[in-house]
C-alpha cells in the first residue's frame, strides 16, 4: 500500500510540475511586458558572420547594432522579437503583431539602420519583406528564460524553475 501512496504524490508532483513548466513556457514566449523597442530591417546572408564564422546556426538568427552588441558579448544571446508596427509608409508591414519569434545573436551589424538585423526567414515570419524596416518590441531571453538542450531540440524555461531545480 505504502508503494502505491508514493508512486501516485510523485505521479501528482509531476503533474503539477508540468502544468506549471507549460504556463511558464506560456508566459516566456508571450510576455513582453518588460521588451524594448526598437527597428528590426534584415538582411540576405548568413555566413561568415562575427559570432561563428562559417558556421551555418539555421535560420533564426539576427546581428545587432552596437546598442546590443556589447563587444560581442551578444554573440549566442537569444531574443524574443515581436513586430509591433510599420516603420514606413508600407502597409500590412506586421503579419501578426500578437506572435514572437526567438532568434539567436550570430552577428555584428554595424552598419545597420535598425537595432535587429535578422535573417529574411526570421523577418518574414513576423513580418512583410516589401516594408523592409519594422518597429518591434523584443527582449532578452537571459532575463527570464533559459534553454534546455536535449540534442536538436530545446525548450526554453523560464529561469526561476530553472534554479528552483537546481537548489
Amino acid at each position: 500500500m505504502e508503494h502505491q501512496q508514493h508512486h501516485h504524490g510523485t505521479i501528482t508532483k509531476l503533474t503539477i510540475t508540468t502544468t506549471m513548466v507549460g504556463l511558464l513556457l506560456l508566459l516566456c514566449l508571450i510576455d513582453t511586458t518588460e521588451a524594448a523597442q526598437g527597428l528590426a530591417v534584415f538582411h540576405l546572408k548568413n555566413t561568415p558572420s562575427a559570432c561563428y564564422g562559417n558556421q551555418n546556426k539555421g535560420d533564426m538568427i539576427v546581428g545587432v547594432s552596437d546598442k546590443l552588441w556589447n563587444n560581442g558579448r551578444a554573440c549566442g544571446r537569444r531574443y524574443r522579437v515581436r513586430c509591433v508596427g510599420p516603420a514606413n509608409l508600407v502597409r500590412n508591414a506586421c503579419k501578426t503583431t500578437t506572435a514572437a519569434i526567438i532568434v539567436t545573436v550570430v552577428d555584428y551589424c554595424k552598419a545597420c539602420t535598425g537595432d535587429l538585423n535578422l535573417s529574411r526567414g526570421a523577418f518574414s515570419r513576423i513580418a512583410n519583406p516589401d516594408a523592409g524596416k519594422v518597429r518591434v518590441a523584443y527582449d532578452d531571453l537571459m532575463k527570464f528564460c533559459t534553454a534546455y538542450a536535449d540534442n536538436d531540440n530545446y525548450v526554453e524555461v523560464p529561469t526561476r524553475i530553472r534554479e528552483r531545480e537546481i537548489n
